[in-house]
């Protein structure tokens, strides 16, 4: 048997331990989510192919992913989480070489998800991908070019580095974090950040996004700034006060 079909052992509460066939290469959408016991998936073969929530709302606390794996769905791993136990699902994982784009919501949800380990040349994190997650800290590989909407909103992060190649970050991607400075690659031509770890335009002048979990009540624009990104300061929990330069121009939809 080469593909395990859509939703084949969905809602099987029994299923505790799985192991997968050497002749297995595909896991169909949905084919083991809401397998509520579920604590350990054990791949023989090389699988290449996991489809959409395959192991969302399963109690998933150990896998280890074959290095033949090149596709993950959207929410593959998505709450994979026992409200009913604090310490429960999955805690680390690493993600092999074959992985260049992480999915939507491939993990939202994962409350106690602390580390991940991103082993290939990663282009993109889509939306939601991490939130809600225990993430702590990520490093990013330079060939990522961009992080969707909400993609770690909720998480842990302290600090984030943007590499060298990207270009986007969407809206939300991290707020409720309590991310207190960005760092940026140096050779990023899109970024860069200022000295109080605000994140700016390259230029300098338009101001992208203000750390959610920056404690200071107040902040001053730097001279020569011209824009405010839309949501640069989006209902941050502990600024009071934004001093203005004279050479500001526009402030962007609900930047503050």
């Amino acid at each position: 048997m080469q593909e395990i079909g859509m939703g084949a052992f969905s809602n099987d509460t029994s299923l505790v331990n799985m192991s997968l066939g050497d002749q297995v290469k595909e896991i169909g959408s949905g084919a083991f989510a809401g397998c509520s016991s579920l604590k350990r998936v054990i791949f023989l073969g090389d699988v290449t192919s996991i489809g959409e929530d395959a192991f969302s709302h399963t109690a998933l606390e150990s896998i280890h992913l074959p290095d033949s794996l090149t596709s993950l769905g959207n929410g593959v791993f998505s709450f994979c989480y026992d409200e009913s136990k604090p310490d429960s699902g999955l805690k680390e994982i690493v993600l092999p070489y074959g992985i260049n784009k992480i999915s939507s919501e491939l993990f939202q949800g994962c409350k106690n998800l602390r580390s991940v380990t991103l082993l290939g040349d990663v282009t993109v994190i889509e939306a939601f991908a991490f939130e809600n997650t225990a993430l702590q800290s990520i490093d990013f590989p330079d060939s990522l070019v961009r992080i969707g909407d909400s993609a770690f909103r909720g998480t842990e992060l302290t600090e984030i580095f943007i590499p060298r190649d990207c270009a986007e970050i969407g809206q939300y991607a991290f707020r409720e974090t309590p991310v207190t400075a960005f760092q940026v690659a140096q050779e990023n031509q899109v970024f860069m950040a200022g000295e109080d770890g605000v994140l700016f335009s390259k230029d300098g002048k338009g101001l992208v996004l203000y750390p959610y979990g920056r404690e200071s009540k107040t902040y001053a624009v730097p001279a020569g700034g011209e824009r405010i990104e839309k949501k640069a300061f989006y209902a941050n929990p502990n600024l009071e006060e934004v001093t203005f330069p004279e050479s500001l121009r526009d402030i962007g939809d609900q930047a503050f």
